[in-house]
């Protein structure tokens, strides 16, 4: 649930852990970067002309194929765009440079 949305982008990654006492690297989560259930790529973008949409977002992702496990961990990452900065080209604008970013994690199994 959004209270507030920055523009940028969301990513979801997967983890497939065997060890219980085994924790989540974010090497682990890079290996399996989930695609958008649309095929639109991995990347669900923010709309860039709203960012004062608030509420519930569902989006679709593609597990890998075959994956199976009693103990994954599923990663959301949003990369904000709502801050000025240098774009790297010898310009400056919104969503350019260093942004905030945000993280969370859920325990899943996959059968």
């Amino acid at each position: 649930n959004f209270t507030a949305t920055h523009a940028g982008w969301m990513e979801w990654r997967i983890c497939k852990l065997s060890d219980p006492k085994q924790l989540e690297e974010q090497e682990c989560f890079d290996q399996h970067l989930l695609e958008l259930a649309d095929g639109s790529g991995t990347r669900y973008m923010m709309d860039q002309n709203d960012n004062n949409h608030q509420g519930v977002y569902t989006i679709d992702v593609k597990l890998p194929q075959g994956l199976t496990c009693d103990r994954c961990v599923m990663q959301w990452y949003y990369h904000d765009g709502n801050q000025w900065g240098d774009c790297g080209n010898g310009s400056f604008g919104m969503g350019c440079g260093a942004q905030e970013e945000y993280r969370n994690c859920a325990d899943i199994a996959i059968e």
